[in-house]
Order: C-alpha cells, then sequence, then structure tokens
C-alpha cells in the first residue's frame, strides 16, 4: 500500500506534459499541447494535453484522464504498478514502513537481480560488435536483422571467454546473484522464508566460474515494464551437432519464470494496443523476423 500522501507527492511531481510527451511527440496549440494518439492508429493529432487541468484526452478514441492513467494505459500497467514507476522516475521515494521483515528482504533480492540482469544484458549486447563476437553478429546478419532490429531487442554475444562477473562488479553489484543459490531466512518469531535469489547465469566447477550461456547468441527477455527478468542463449548453427541443448534459458528466480512471460511483448506493446489482437509465433527469431 502507498499511503495517500506519497501518492499526493507523485502526482504532484508528474507534469502531464513530461509524462505524455515521453511517449507521443507534442507541440503547442494555444494553451495545450496536442499529438498522435497512441492508443489507436492516429493520423491526425487527436491527442489534446492540458498542462492547466494537468489532463489528457483523445478526442478520437475518448479516452483520457490524468498521468497516472496515462501511464497504466500505455504500459499495460496496475494504478500502484503505475504510481510506484512514476515515483522512480521524479525519485521519490516511497516508505517501506507497512513492510514485513519477509517482504523487505524478498523486494532488496528482486532490486538487486534486477540490476545484475540489467548489467549482464548490457555486456552480452557490447560483446556483439567485438572481434569476440563476431560469428555471433554474422548469425544475425544472415537472418537479415538491421541494427534497428537487433538493438530493438538488445541482443548480444556471450564470448567464450565471458567476464559477464567483471561487467557485474563494474556496477558495484555482488556476484552472487549470478550463482543459482537459494537460502532460508528465520524469523525470530519462528517463521522461515525460502529465497531463490539466484539467477543461474554463472556456475562454479573444479572451483573455477562458468558462464552457462558462453558460447551462444543472448536474447534478453523483458517484462512489460521494459526490465531485463532473464536471458535465454542460441547455440550457433555449426556448435548445435551433439549438443543436447540448442537453447538455454535463466533459472527461474525471484524476478523470472519463463511460463509467466512472453518475448517481445514489450517491443510490440503499442502495435497491440492499436491493433486490438496479437500474433503468437513460437521462436525468439520468428518474433524479430516479423517485427
Amino acid at each position: 500500500m502507498i499511503d495517500k500522501d506519497t501518492i499526493e507527492r507523485i502526482k504532484a511531481a508528474a507534469d502531464i506534459v513530461d509524462v505524455v510527451g515521453t511517449d507521443v511527440a507534442l507541440r503547442k496549440r494555444g494553451a495545450g499541447y496536442v499529438g498522435l494518439c497512441p492508443f489507436h492508429d492516429d493520423h491526425s493529432p487527436s491527442l489534446y494535453v492540458s498542462p492547466s487541468h494537468q489532463s489528457w484526452r483523445c478526442f478520437a478514441c475518448d479516452e483520457g484522464g490524468d498521468a497516472v492513467s496515462f501511464v497504466m494505459k500505455r504500459h499495460c500497467l496496475t494504478y500502484p504498478e503505475a504510481l510506484q514507476l512514476l515515483a522512480e522516475r521524479y525519485c521519490i521515494h516511497i516508505p517501506e514502513a507497512n513492510l514485513t521483515c519477509e517482504q523487505w528482504i524478498v523486494q532488496k533480492a528482486r532490486e538487486q537481480m534486477l540490476l545484475v540482469n540489467e548489467a549482464t544484458m548490457h555486456y552480452y549486447a557490447s560483446r556483439l560488435r567485438t572481434e569476440e563476437g563476431a560469428q555471433g553478429l554474422a548469425y544475425f546478419r544472415s537472418r537479415g536483422y538491421s541494427d534497428d532490429t537487433l538493438e530493438a531487442f538488445s541482443v548480444g554475444y556471450a564470448p567464450e571467454n565471458s567476464n559477464v562477473i567483471g561487467a557485474v562488479k563494474e556496477r558495484g553489484l555482488h556476484m552472487h546473484y549470478l550463482m543459482p543459490s537459494d537460502y532460508d531466512v528465520t524469523f525470530r518469531s519462528g517463521q522461515t522464508i525460502h529465497v531463490d535469489h539466484g539467477i543461474g547465469t554463472v556456475v562454479q566447477t573444479d572451483g573455477r566460474f562458468r558462464d552457462v550461456f558462453a558460447g551462444r547468441v543472448i536474447f534478453p527477455w523483458m517484462d512489460e515494464r521494459g526490465r531485463v527478468v532473464g536471458f535465454a542463449g542460441r547455440k550457433l548453427d555449426g556448435a548445435t551437432k551433439g549438443v543436447e541443448m540448442k537453447y538455454r534459458n535463466s533459472s527461474d528466480s525471484l524476478v523470472f519464470h519463463k511460463n509467466q512471460h512472453l518475448w517481445g511483448l514489450q517491443q510490440a506493446r503499442d502495435a497491440i494496443i492499436k491493433a486490438g489482437n496479437a500474433c503468437i509465433v513460437e521462436g525468439y527469431t520468428d518474433v524479430m523476423s516479423m517485427h
């Protein structure tokens, strides 16, 4: 629960022109602003934004509301989720006094895992355009993907000598979140909770750390808010003979459960909202090709 005072602070900070303007190109008209509505196939500016009333309305599809309602519809979020996103954007602290010890531990672990995943994604993406990632880039080029498509899906490559641990440490994050591990926490009340906090990107064998995605092209999994929750890695065609797993996915964790996410949804969200329907296809590259 977010207290009323914090909600009011968030709403006061979330200027409607700034919020809508993040997703829509606005231009001044009279006392307000106009732009193409992102919620239908708009060819002439139907969206009107009023700074004085801190509101927006589309005069074609009759959608409207305040900054929170815009974020809810634009990002397919619940009311509390939209408030959380706006609080993060405008650096407003949401008090955690109502969290139990158990909830606090899980929340902090989840926050750290998301940061580690983001650092990992940037590392893999940066390797794709280096000499050690040449075969990964060649694979995507052979499928006909442009730079715009590769960047839209933030794909990358995990080299054989992957240094993902170093990339995470450079961000000031702890490498143990990369390990497939879990633990029990027992409180004074006698209650015990089990926390799955290992992402499973790195495993330890014979005292050495190894990236489980080494030698694979990488497809980051993102949730509906664009947060990196996991990864999928594909062995390149020349290395799949006799390999048991052509594809490898991140382990289930606090932030990732493969059966609860749809790959490419974040990139397709706007088109789905406008069209009112979606096409579901089998594989990662199928999604990229149709995109």
